[in-house]
C-alpha cells in the first residue's frame, strides 16, 4: 500500500510540473523592399511583398520583457521558418544573434550619418513577446529595407538607377 501511494505522489508531481510547461509555435517570416535597378515586374514586387521563411536561423528567449538580463533558451528555425520548443508558463521575449551580441556603435562615412542612440534602441526592442499563459502561437515578420533607406541613417549618396 504504501509503495503504491509513492508511485501515485511520484506520478502527480511530474504531471503537475509538466502542467506547468507548454509547447509553443512560433513562424518567422520576412519581405524585402524593393531597392532600385531595373523596373520589376508586378509579380516581382508581389513576390517581394510575400512573407517567406526565415529557414535554419537562429533566435534567442529570454524570460521577461527585458533584454539580455535573463537567458533562457536559443533556437533555431526549422526549413519553414518555424520554432517548436517546450517553456515553462510565463512571459518572454524574443531576439536575433545580432540583438544578443554586444552593441557597436557605426561609424559615419561620406554618405552615411548613423544616429547610434536610436540604433542602440532597435538593438534593446525584442522581435516578439510572448506568454505562454495567454497561447500557444505566435508569427512574425522581420523586414528588410534597402541599404538607403534603414532606419537610424540619413543616406546622403548616390541611389541604384
Amino acid at each position: 500500500m504504501k509503495h503504491l501511494f509513492l508511485l501515485s505522489f511520484i506520478l502527480f508531481f511530474f504531471n503537475s510540473l509538466n502542467a506547468q510547461k507548454k509547447t509553443i509555435t512560433i513562424q518567422c517570416t520576412q519581405t524585402s523592399d524593393y531597392c532600385g535597378g531595373v523596373r520589376p515586374t508586378e509579380e516581382m514586387m508581389e513576390e517581394l511583398q510575400k512573407a517567406s521563411p526565415i529557414a535554419n536561423t537562429v533566435f534567442y528567449i529570454v524570460k521577461g520583457n527585458t533584454h539580455r538580463y535573463t537567458f533562457y533558451k536559443k533556437v533555431k528555425t526549422n526549413e519553414k521558418g518555424i520554432i517548436k520548443t517546450i517553456l515553462p508558463n510565463g512571459a518572454y521575449t524574443i531576439f536575433s544573434e545580432e540583438q544578443m551580441a554586444q552593441f557597436r556603435t557605426k561609424q559615419n562615412t561620406e554618405y552615411e550619418a548613423w544616429d547610434n542612440n536610436c540604433l542602440l534602441q532597435l538593438h534593446k526592442q525584442p522581435l516578439l513577446k510572448i506568454n505562454t499563459k495567454t497561447k500557444k502561437t505566435w508569427q512574425f515578420n522581420m523586414h528588410k529595407k534597402c541599404f538607403y533607406s534603414l532606419p537610424c541613417l540619413n543616406y546622403t549618396g548616390p541611389l541604384p538607377a
